[in-house]
Protein backbone atom coordinates (compact mmCIF):
# COMPACT_ATOMS: atom_id res chain seq x y z
CA UNK A 1 0.00 0.00 0.00
CA UNK A 2 1.24 3.55 -0.37
CA UNK A 3 0.56 6.84 0.01
CA UNK A 4 1.92 10.42 -2.24
CA UNK A 5 1.13 13.82 -1.06
CA UNK A 6 1.86 16.90 -2.43
CA UNK A 7 2.15 19.95 0.07
CA UNK A 8 4.27 20.94 2.72
CA UNK A 9 2.53 18.53 5.64
CA UNK A 10 1.34 15.39 5.67
CA UNK A 11 -0.83 14.61 8.95
CA UNK A 12 -0.37 10.74 9.21
CA UNK A 13 -3.15 9.76 11.79
CA UNK A 14 -3.07 6.44 10.84
CA UNK A 15 -1.68 4.43 8.02
CA UNK A 16 -1.88 0.54 8.64
CA UNK A 17 -0.63 -2.64 5.84
CA UNK A 18 -0.73 -6.18 5.99
CA UNK A 19 2.31 -6.30 3.74
CA UNK A 20 4.32 -3.28 2.71
CA UNK A 21 3.86 0.75 3.60
CA UNK A 22 5.28 3.71 1.62
CA UNK A 23 4.60 7.02 2.80
CA UNK A 24 5.53 9.60 0.30
CA UNK A 25 5.45 13.63 0.70
CA UNK A 26 7.18 16.46 -0.94
CA UNK A 27 6.99 18.34 2.30
CA UNK A 28 6.97 17.23 6.14
CA UNK A 29 5.56 13.50 7.51
CA UNK A 30 4.13 13.97 10.53
CA UNK A 31 2.69 11.47 13.43
CA UNK A 32 -0.72 12.80 14.54
CA UNK A 33 -1.93 9.84 15.64
CA UNK A 34 -3.29 9.86 19.08
CA UNK A 35 -2.83 6.07 19.56
CA UNK A 36 0.63 4.74 20.14
CA UNK A 37 1.73 4.45 16.61
CA UNK A 38 0.69 5.91 13.13
CA UNK A 39 2.17 4.00 10.34
CA UNK A 40 2.06 0.07 10.62
CA UNK A 41 3.07 -3.26 8.23
CA UNK A 42 3.95 -6.46 8.68
CA UNK A 43 6.45 -6.56 5.77
CA UNK A 44 8.64 -2.95 5.83
CA UNK A 45 7.74 0.53 6.11
CA UNK A 46 9.32 3.09 3.57
CA UNK A 47 9.55 6.97 4.67
CA UNK A 48 10.34 9.67 1.95
CA UNK A 49 9.67 13.42 2.87
CA UNK A 50 11.49 16.15 1.11
CA UNK A 51 11.02 18.46 4.16
CA UNK A 52 11.06 16.71 7.73
CA UNK A 53 10.41 13.15 8.80
CA UNK A 54 8.90 13.62 12.82
CA UNK A 55 10.10 16.70 15.02
CA UNK A 56 12.32 17.09 18.08
CA UNK A 57 10.22 15.61 21.00
CA UNK A 58 7.85 14.49 18.38
CA UNK A 59 8.95 11.43 16.78
CA UNK A 60 6.95 9.64 13.81
CA UNK A 61 6.15 6.63 15.17
CA UNK A 62 5.84 3.13 13.61
CA UNK A 63 4.91 -0.29 14.66
CA UNK A 64 6.77 -2.64 12.47
CA UNK A 65 6.61 -6.71 12.84
CA UNK A 66 9.29 -8.13 14.79
CA UNK A 67 12.20 -8.13 12.24
CA UNK A 68 10.90 -6.05 9.35
CA UNK A 69 12.91 -3.41 7.74
CA UNK A 70 12.19 0.33 7.62
CA UNK A 71 13.54 2.30 4.71
CA UNK A 72 13.81 6.08 5.02
CA UNK A 73 14.74 9.64 3.33
CA UNK A 74 14.19 12.98 4.60
CA UNK A 75 15.61 16.13 3.29
CA UNK A 76 16.06 17.56 6.77
CA UNK A 77 15.96 15.70 10.27
CA UNK A 78 14.25 12.37 10.75
CA UNK A 79 13.03 11.43 13.96
CA UNK A 80 11.51 7.62 14.46
CA UNK A 81 10.37 5.41 16.95
CA UNK A 82 9.77 1.74 16.42
CA UNK A 83 7.29 0.58 18.79
CA UNK A 84 6.79 -3.30 17.99
CA UNK A 85 10.01 -5.69 17.98
CA UNK A 86 13.28 -6.21 16.93
CA UNK A 87 14.14 -3.65 13.73
CA UNK A 88 15.98 -3.43 10.70
CA UNK A 89 16.96 -0.12 9.30
CA UNK A 90 17.74 -1.32 5.89
CA UNK A 91 18.51 2.23 4.18
CA UNK A 92 18.67 5.91 5.48
CA UNK A 93 19.63 8.68 3.55
CA UNK A 94 18.96 12.33 5.75
CA UNK A 95 19.77 16.03 4.67
CA UNK A 96 19.98 16.44 8.59
CA UNK A 97 20.08 14.57 11.94
CA UNK A 98 18.59 11.30 12.55
CA UNK A 99 17.33 9.64 15.93
CA UNK A 100 16.12 6.09 15.81
CA UNK A 101 15.00 5.13 18.96
CA UNK A 102 13.88 1.21 19.49
CA UNK A 103 12.14 -0.97 22.03
CA UNK A 104 14.45 -3.92 21.57
CA UNK A 105 17.25 -5.00 18.86
CA UNK A 106 18.23 -2.92 15.62
CA UNK A 107 20.27 -4.38 12.84
CA UNK A 108 21.39 -1.80 11.32
CA UNK A 109 22.09 -1.86 6.82
CA UNK A 110 23.44 1.42 5.18
CA UNK A 111 22.82 4.67 6.84
CA UNK A 112 23.91 8.07 5.47
CA UNK A 113 23.22 10.83 7.84
CA UNK A 114 24.03 14.54 6.98
CA UNK A 115 24.22 15.71 10.39
CA UNK A 116 24.29 13.85 13.55
CA UNK A 117 22.63 9.92 14.09
CA UNK A 118 21.42 9.09 17.13
CA UNK A 119 20.50 5.95 18.06
CA UNK A 120 18.88 4.94 21.26
CA UNK A 121 18.86 0.90 21.03
CA UNK A 122 16.79 -1.38 23.93
CA UNK A 123 18.35 -4.19 22.75
CA UNK A 124 21.55 -5.16 20.93
CA UNK A 125 23.08 -3.21 17.55
CA UNK A 126 23.83 -5.60 15.27
CA UNK A 127 25.58 -5.42 11.67
CA UNK A 128 22.82 -6.41 9.27
CA UNK A 129 25.35 -7.10 6.91
CA UNK A 130 27.66 -10.22 7.59
CA UNK A 131 30.47 -8.53 5.86
CA UNK A 132 33.58 -7.83 8.09
CA UNK A 133 35.68 -10.19 5.31
CA UNK A 134 35.10 -7.20 3.23
CA UNK A 135 33.62 -4.48 4.94
CA UNK A 136 31.54 -1.83 3.53
CA UNK A 137 30.21 1.18 5.37
CA UNK A 138 26.73 0.92 7.65
CA UNK A 139 26.62 4.35 8.89
CA UNK A 140 28.22 7.37 7.98
CA UNK A 141 27.48 10.68 9.84
CA UNK A 142 29.32 13.77 11.14
CA UNK A 143 28.86 12.51 14.75
CA UNK A 144 27.05 9.86 16.27
CA UNK A 145 25.71 9.20 19.61
CA UNK A 146 24.55 5.70 20.65
CA UNK A 147 22.44 4.57 23.62
CA UNK A 148 22.28 1.03 23.62
CA UNK A 149 21.28 -1.17 26.39
CA UNK A 150 22.96 -4.17 25.08
CA UNK A 151 25.70 -5.16 22.58
CA UNK A 152 27.10 -2.86 19.57
CA UNK A 153 28.12 -5.46 16.86
CA UNK A 154 29.97 -8.51 17.64
CA UNK A 155 33.28 -10.28 17.94
CA UNK A 156 33.21 -11.55 13.70
CA UNK A 157 30.68 -8.65 12.66
CA UNK A 158 31.53 -5.33 13.39
CA UNK A 159 29.52 -1.82 13.00
CA UNK A 160 31.64 -0.35 10.25
CA UNK A 161 31.54 3.72 10.34
CA UNK A 162 32.56 6.96 9.21
CA UNK A 163 32.01 9.48 11.33
CA UNK A 164 33.74 12.93 11.25
CA UNK A 165 32.84 13.63 15.06
CA UNK A 166 33.20 11.96 17.98
CA UNK A 167 31.57 8.72 18.76
CA UNK A 168 29.61 8.88 22.43
CA UNK A 169 27.18 7.86 24.32
CA UNK A 170 26.71 4.37 26.58
CA UNK A 171 26.38 0.81 25.75
CA UNK A 172 25.84 -1.34 28.40
CA UNK A 173 27.41 -4.75 26.19
CA UNK A 174 30.43 -4.99 24.29
CA UNK A 175 31.41 -2.28 21.79
CA UNK A 176 32.44 -3.77 18.42
CA UNK A 177 33.09 -1.36 15.86
CA UNK A 178 35.20 -0.41 12.71
CA UNK A 179 35.73 3.35 12.02
CA UNK A 180 36.40 3.61 8.48
CA UNK A 181 38.36 6.94 8.90
CA UNK A 182 39.73 7.87 12.08
CA UNK A 183 37.99 7.19 15.82
CA UNK A 184 37.62 9.31 17.98
CA UNK A 185 35.61 7.55 21.09
CA UNK A 186 34.38 9.60 24.18
CA UNK A 187 35.06 8.07 27.35
CA UNK A 188 31.56 7.80 29.58
CA UNK A 189 31.45 9.60 32.85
Amino acid sequence: AGIGHDGQTLNVRGANSGGFLRLTTTGDLVDVSTGSFAASAADYVSLIADGAIGAVGDAFRVSLADGSTLLLQAANDAHVTQVGGDLILGYALTGGDLVLTTPADLALGRATIGGNATLNVAGDLTDHADDDADPSRDLKSAAVVLDVRGSVGSLTNRIEIDAAGAISGDVDGSLYLLDLDTIGLQAGA
